[in-house]
């Protein structure tokens, strides 16, 4: 049997609180249903109305444009060549983009030994 419960949730972050949009049907347009004899976990549940919302949103823009930088440790490597050997990944100006660059690079479990990852504003290179 199925049990509709409201849920009411606090923004988090402005880019949070962008997808919690006021509906006629729930006072927050989000729901959770549980089936106890099926389901396990809560699952949450955006009615028609919100999806349709976030769907014609679309992009949700970062406020600044960051790059996803990596550089392989390289043993003695003398620190004028350190620059030279960081790569760029990619740049990100959306809440999308991040999430797609960062759901498709390696987990830091991957890389080799003292290798790194750094997130930074564009135009900043990890350089310290």
């Amino acid at each position: 049997m199925l049990q509709e419960t409201n849920l009411q949730l606090k923004p988090l972050s402005p880019a949070i609180s962008a997808f919690q949009f006021q509906t006629s049907g729930s006072k927050d347009g989000l729901k959770i249903i549980t089936d106890s004899d099926h389901l396990k976990e809560k699952v949450v549940v955006l009615d028609d109305e919100t999806k349709l919302k976030l769907i014609q949103m679309g992009q949700l823009p970062l406020n600044a444009e960051w790059t996803f930088w990596y550089d392989k440790f390289v043993p003695n490597l003398p620190a004028s060549d350190y620059e030279s050997n960081l790569v760029i990944i990619s740049s990100v100006k959306t809440v999308q983009k991040f999430w797609s660059v960062y759901n498709n690079i390696d987990g830091p479990d991957k890389l080799g030994f003292r290798s790194n990852y750094h997130f930074m504003k564009k135009g900043i290179k990890p350089i310290w």
